[in-house]
């Protein structure tokens, strides 16, 4: 409890990383807001196409990194 926060170490920091997860996180919520409006269960498996602005986002959701 008396510790001092922990300084981010900024040498760690991955902006492409950070770019790759934030299109992954983008997908999820547009899949999770689209099977809310058309009240589908989070249960029920689903196939989805998904349509992306460039090769290296395709490139990148193709590999499953």
């Amino acid at each position: 409890m008396v510790s001092s926060f922990p300084v981010p170490d900024k040498a760690r920091e991955d902006a492409v990383a950070e770019k790759e997860m934030e299109v992954v996180m983008n997908i999820i919520t547009s899949i999770r807001n689209i099977r809310g409006e058309m009240q589908i269960p989070p249960s029920r498996k689903l196939a989805v196409l998904i349509s992306v602005p460039d090769k290296q986002t395709k490139e990148h959701c193709r590999s499953g990194k």
